[in-house]
């Protein structure tokens, strides 16, 4: 995970790195379903001297419960978060703010295919220190909502 830290909050999966080279998270293992809230943390930034900061990154994510083409359940258990507070080693709610994830910047959760997010505008957080983006995975046990999330290429960048 290089750089980036797992940060458990329930379930007993954590995110991992694949050999395949990505962060994957996933609450499905050998047939079962498990409830999980699990981060993914950067390390702090430094955007002091940043206009225009951005985020994307690459990611697919499948087998979250939905039905048709429905990306409903997938929406809600994927997440992109910022905080300027956290130490990066717990979870405190009330430091994170979720940003959003634009709606072309969602993988369709048909298939195994990587995709760009959409850039994510961190134009509010230029000029702050101690900037860290988190990555959160939720699955459900009880609704088989148990998908996987696949993140690599995080990329932060000036426009």
């Amino acid at each position: 995970l290089g750089d980036f830290l797992a940060v458990n909050v329930v379930g007993d999966q954590v995110w991992g790195w694949d050999s395949y080279k990505y962060a994957k998270m996933t609450g499905y293992v050998s047939g079962a379903y498990y409830t999980n809230e699990d981060w993914l943390i950067s390390p702090p930034m430094n955007l002091t001297y940043r206009n225009s900061p951005w985020l994307t990154f690459t990611h697919v994510g499948r087998y979250f419960g939905d039905t048709g083409t429905s990306t409903e359940k997938m929406r809600k258990a994927i997440t992109i978060w910022i905080s300027t507070k956290s130490d990066g080693t717990s979870i405190n709610a009330d430091d994170w703010t979720q940003l959003t994830i634009p709606e072309a910047g969602y993988p369709s959760g048909a298939n195994w295919t990587f995709i760009p997010s959409t850039p994510i505008s961190l134009a509010a957080y230029a000029g702050k220190t101690n900037v860290r983006i988190a990555f959160k995975y939720l699955s459900s046990g009880a609704d088989g909502a148990a998908g996987t999330w696949e993140v690599k290429n995080v990329y932060v960048y000036e426009e």
